[in-house]
């Protein structure tokens, strides 16, 4: 009998488990009383439905307005119990949520109990504080296919308004979170707020959240999506038109008004954004579109990967800012790295584009890598009370490389300029920038008269935290047609152990200086291009020395320099020569504007002429074949580093192919093929005789086979030699 009724009870619970196990259905259109148990029986009440959920059911939701209120239409948000997911979007037919339509039918959340909100954030005082609410949520919690919104948040310390996550997991997916607003001192998260969590988020749009600050306050903000001590992970993100703003009397920061990151304490975690997009998010104070802050002792590794930052806007940090703040020499490590991510026309007062800022040694960043990313047309409006700043990028770290990394046409614009338009880096221990680009960047000073030393319309390096540099090693970078009120329009640096090698500083311009390098301390160069470079005003620049500064602690080898000028420490194979650029001007045909074209000419004296010796190893396998010994095998532009001119003579060093002089190699050419098909031919015939007895200029140039500045009849039997060939492969 005993048996019997141990048995019977177990039944009893298999069967009460199988029953949480399922599917409730709800359809606000449905009759009163529903049961929900299919689309027929639907439960017309969200809160009845997530009351008689469990752990591992799933809550399907039809298509309608479902308001965050209890029966006495008094303001409860809708509490979701851990390990359930809610999912929204269906049209009240469908067996499976993958036979929901594409684009989902809209079903809302909103606190909104009178459904009278206004443009503006206005009708708005019966709204609800929260509109959904996660606590304890376990890994396999879940909001699918919903749109949140209405929630006005005005008293109380716990982040979130629209979604409130307490603690636990919760995963988000193809949600939109909008109109929400936390106007708490100290508010922060209007859309979304996680504290102590896990939170994952896909393909969800968070868009014209707003935090605002009234009165005196620490810090508030991620009005799209806050993140506090928890690890994050989002992918296929849009964030737009989030606002965080400080009103009034307030004098707290406003920070990430798209999302705001925060690690405090003894922490440790990760945050990674994958596919994300912040457009046109305004925060009053810092990270227009992201912040992320690591306190304490606590520590953060930070991936952000083929996201793009667009026409954000704060005060510092613009499109992103992460800062290292106050810790302890036991903090945990802290890093950031950006892959194949964008910024573009962000602005701010300091650092339009993206900005990673330590403190004191203790609280350095770790380290801090750009690889692949784009920094275009951002802007700085620089105001006095700063005193370091860009509007592309200031990077502080104790290690810091910029790799396949381009900075076009950024300005800084100020009465007090700071270092740098396209880059500032301020690194620790060690810097490397390889294979990247600072081209068109500028600063505009009002009136030129007050000028600060240091400016740098490309990049500036400087070691300003204190102790050696290790180690700055550029290669392969072009620093081209940018321009400055100050000095000089390249490159500036006042660190040590500098070694540029393969590096082409060309075609820039700044009011003293020379317009091209300025190093108060040792530097080595190596099979590089300096030339090209002006000093003086727009409209009148003249020809000065192309590197200034210690110049008697300058080591110069294989080079090609204009005005190299006397008292370097050391010069070996290098030349004072024009090194012969496609376009110096540019279609424009005006000097340093960003549209030139610094790839060599065909007569360049810089092919096959460098030293492989200086060749720096594959140490980032940029080709990917596993070799991290192999020299460097791309120039700044992704072209093969090492291509042979057999048509030229090598009067470089090494064992063939010769590296070419500067950051461009020059593309492989077969002689006499003229219009480049792969073959020398009649066509080819006709075209160097249509062209003999020219100078070799324009269209012509491509014509002089033995480059002496005129098609002549050396050319012409350089053709003849290899006339019917198919063209030999590099």
């Amino acid at each position: 009998m005993q048996a019997i009724r141990r048995t019977t009870r177990l039944a009893a619970i298999l069967l009460a488990w199988t029953a949480h196990a399922d599917v409730i259905y709800v359809d606000a259109s449905a009759d009163p009383g529903g049961t929900g148990a299919s689309w027929a029986t639907a439960c017309p009440n969200l809160h009845t439905a997530l009351q008689r959920a469990a752990a591992g059911d799933e809550v399907w939701v039809a298509a309608g307005t479902y308001r965050a209120v209890d029966d006495l239409a008094i303001p409860t948000p809708f509490r979701v119990p851990g390990d359930v997911q809610v999912r929204g979007g269906f049209d009240g037919t469908e067996g499976d949520p993958n036979e929901r339509l594409d684009p989902l039918p809209e079903t809302i959340l909103t606190a909104d109990i009178f459904g009278d909100d206004g443009p503006g954030f206005t009708n708005r005082f019966e709204n609800g504080r929260e509109v959904v609410r996660v606590a304890d949520g376990g890994a396999g919690t879940l909001l699918d296919g919903l749109i949140v919104e209405g929630a006005e948040k005005r008293d109380g310390s716990s982040p979130g308004a629209g979604v409130r996550v307490d603690a636990g997991n919760l995963t988000m997916r193809r949600c939109v979170v909008r109109l929400n607003r936390n106007r708490l001192d100290d508010g922060r998260g209007a859309g979304l707020g996680v504290q102590d969590g896990v939170l994952t988020l896909i393909d969800c749009h968070f868009h014209d959240n707003q935090t605002s600050d009234r009165l005196v306050s620490e810090r508030s903000g991620g009005a799209g999506v806050y993140v506090g001590n928890s690890t994050v992970s989002a992918s296929g993100c849009l964030f737009t038109a989030n606002l965080a703003e400080t009103l009034r009397l307030a004098v707290g920061d406003a920070t990430g008004a798209g999302m705001l990151i925060e690690a405090t304490g003894d922490f440790v975690g990760e945050a990674t954004l994958r596919d994300c997009r912040f457009v046109a998010n305004n925060a009053t104070n810092e990270g227009g579109g992201l912040f992320v802050e690591v306190a304490d002792d606590a520590g953060l590794q930070l991936l952000v990967a083929d996201c793009l930052f667009e026409r954000n806007d704060a005060d510092e940090g613009g499109g992103m800012l992460f800062r290292r703040g106050s810790a302890s020499n036991g903090a945990q490590e802290t890093s950031a790295r950006l892959v194949g991510t964008s910024f573009a026309g962000n602005t701010a007062r300091w650092v339009a584009g993206f900005a990673m800022a330590g403190g004191s040694t203790a609280t350095e960043v770790s380290a801090v890598e750009l690889d692949g990313c784009w920094f275009e047309a951002n802007h700085t409006v620089y105001e006095a009370s700063y005193n370091v700043g860009s509007s592309g990028a200031v990077l502080r770290a104790n290690e810091i490389v910029v790799r396949n990394t381009h900075f076009i046409e950024n300005v800084a614009e100020a009465e007090f300029p700071p270092p740098s338009a396209g880059a500032t880096l301020l690194p620790r221990d060690r810097a490397v920038l390889e294979n990247s680009t600072f081209i068109g960047n500028r600063i505009i000073v009002d009136g030129g008269v007050n000028r600060l030393r240091g400016e740098a319309a490309a990049f500036y390096v400087e070691d300003v935290i204190g102790g050696p540099i290790s180690n700055v090693l550029m290669r392969n970078v072009v620093s081209a047609g940018n321009r400055s009120r100050g000095a000089p329009g390249g490159l500036l640096e006042g660190i040590n152990r500098a070694f540029l090698i393969n590096v082409t500083i060309a075609g820039n311009q700044a009011l003293e200086g020379g317009g091209g390098l300025h190093c108060d301390a040792p530097m080595r160069i190596r099979n590089s291009v300096v030339a090209g470079n002006r000093t003086g005003s727009i409209a009148d620049p003249v020809v000065g020395l192309q590197l200034t500064g210690a110049r008697d602690e300058f080591e110069v080898s294989d080079c090609i320099l204009e005005r190299l000028g006397e008292q370097l420490a050391l010069v070996e194979r290098t030349i004072e020569a024009d090194p012969r650029f496609a376009d110096l001007l540019g279609p424009d045909r005006i000097f340093a504007t960003g549209d030139e074209s610094f790839a060599l000419h065909p007569q360049s004296p810089c092919i096959d002429r460098g030293n492989n010796d200086w060749l720096p190893a594959d140490a980032a396998d940029l080709d990917g074949d596993g070799d991290t010994d192999e020299p460097i095998p791309f120039d700044a532009a992704g072209n093969p580093r090492l291509l042979n001119q057999g048509w030229l003579p090598d009067t470089g060093l090494g064992q063939g192919p010769i590296v070419d002089i500067g950051a461009y190699e020059y593309p492989f050419t077969c002689p006499g093929d003229l219009n480049g098909d792969n073959a020398v031919d009649l066509s080819d015939l006709a075209g160097l005789l249509s062209r003999f007895g020219l100078t070799a200029d324009g269209d012509a140039a491509a014509a002089d086979l033995q480059p002496n500045g005129l098609v002549d009849l050396s050319d012409l039997a350089t053709m003849l030699v290899v006339f019917g060939n198919a063209c030999p492969q590099p």
